[in-house]
């Protein structure tokens, strides 16, 4: 590995009880490892320097088609935080600014190099071509012919698959924590900067022809010859297109369980066995961070959230589970199964949770705000109201969990707002 000049902290050596969770190579020469393990959090916190790290260069909310149309692990980017409005003001789409990890990932980045350096070393001399034998070793448990059970029935793969097609970004970043690298994802360069802005630079091929009318190019699709397509489109994808989509190679369109927002996890572990890779780090690293962002706000524990859309005539409820990362739980009449269902604008008052966020697709601030009613809404009261814009990246986040780069991305705007509000007892 080249000689490179840098600040170092000198520490005194302590032995540390620790397994390795992950192991991705993020750069040529540089191998990320992930640690968990009881003794991890004592250690970080009396190791991991008070500066910041050096700064470096680094779909879909599922309601979208009912509100409106809308791997490389190399680096996150850190984001403005998401801002609770109390008084009526115009919401401002933020400037995304690049640097280089959050602060749940850079804790396990620096104990893996203070107490890892024999495999950091390991990693130096091993600079494959193959984004997949470098990113994640098939797991011990891989198994071919595999088999799960999807949307529209069973989906078979007889042997392990070396080129995959990702229909939309979701999948795209599910296969990328695997250590996959797709050979495409159905999106452009411009929708990730604008609405995605957490998976930057994450995959080397984008291509929106993938789908483009709001259909799956499934001609496009075959030229990439992959062995397993994965994704689905837009919202879901039609079983028409599925069959003919099965003539090109097989395809996964998603778990029935839960559809259209089956659980991430499940999804995960699912592509896991179609591609004979381990889903079990990348979500544990995800509830590493949640466990992490809760400690940090105890007044948040058990409190109510809701997150709602604005359609023309009603409020529509969004899936919000994600909240629930923050140890939030859903009120009594929140609705995560994304049926359309939602209250009237007369019926403002039955948004009664202690955090609120309200993904604005049709311009109702100014109505909603105007309603004398408003200010007595306990999120309105608390300081934890989020008002989020039609190209919201956040509302896209949230219901597009594809992995840990979504959940960094969620922390990085949700949790400031929480820790800065306390609920009303």
């Amino acid at each position: 590995m080249p000689a490179q000049n840098r600040s170092a902290s000198v520490h005194p050596l302590a032995g540390q009880k620790v397994e390795v969770a992950r192991i991705v190579d993020v750069a040529p020469g540089l191998r990320r490892i992930t640690l968990t393990g009881e003794q991890v959090g004592p250690f970080v916190e009396h190791t991991v320097p008070a500066s910041p790290p050096p700064s470096r260069d680094r779909d879909r909310f599922h309601d979208s088609d009912r509100l409106r149309e809308q791997g490389r692990r190399s680096g996150t980017r850190r984001h403005s935080p998401a801002t609770p409005v109390t008084p009526p003001v115009a919401h401002r789409h933020p400037h995304w600014k690049r640097t280089m990890i959050t602060r749940t990932s850079r804790t396990r980045h620096v104990l893996a190099a203070a107490i890892a350096g024999a495999l950091l070393l390991t990693a130096c001399g091993n600079n494959s071509d193959s984004t997949r034998e470098n990113a994640s070793p098939v797991s011990s448990n891989a198994a071919f012919p595999a088999t799960v059970e999807g949307l529209y029935g069973g989906v078979t793969v007889q042997e392990l698959p070396e080129r995959v097609v990702a229909l939309n970004s979701q999948f795209g970043e599910m296969l990328e924590a695997l250590g996959i690298q797709p050979v495409a994802v159905a999106t452009s360069s411009q929708q990730i900067e604008a609405s995605m802005p957490w998976l930057v630079d994450v995959f080397e091929t984008v291509d929106e022809s993938l789908y483009e009318n709001r259909e799956t190019n499934l001609e496009k699709v075959a030229s990439y010859t992959p062995d397993l397509i994965t994704g689905i489109g837009l919202f879901q994808l039609p079983q028409e297109t599925y069959e003919q989509a099965q003539d090109i190679a097989p395809t996964f369109p998603g778990l029935a369980q839960g559809a259209p927002n089956p659980p991430w996890q499940e999804t995960l572990r699912a592509l896991a066995t179609l591609t004979g890779t381990d889903a079990e780090p990348a979500i544990t690293e995800v509830e590493m961070a949640c466990d992490e962002a809760r400690r940090s706000i105890p007044q948040w524990q058990g409190r109510t959230y809701q997150f709602v859309g604005t359609l023309d005539e009603h409020f529509q409820w969004g899936n919000g589970t994600v909240l629930e990362c923050f140890g939030l739980v859903p009120a009594d009449n929140q609705n995560n199964d994304n049926d359309g269902s939602g209250p009237s604008y007369e019926n403002l008052d039955q948004l009664s949770a202690d955090f609120l966020i309200i993904w604005d697709a049709v311009d109702r601030q100014g109505q909603v705000t105007s309603d004398p009613r408003y200010a007595s809404l306990p999120s309105v009261v608390n300081g934890a109201i989020v008002w989020e814009p039609p190209s919201s990246p956040l509302a896209r986040a949230a219901n597009s969990v594809g992995g840990p780069r979504t959940f960094d991305f969620l922390v990085e705007q949700l949790l400031p707002v929480l820790e800065s509000a306390t609920p009303a007892p």
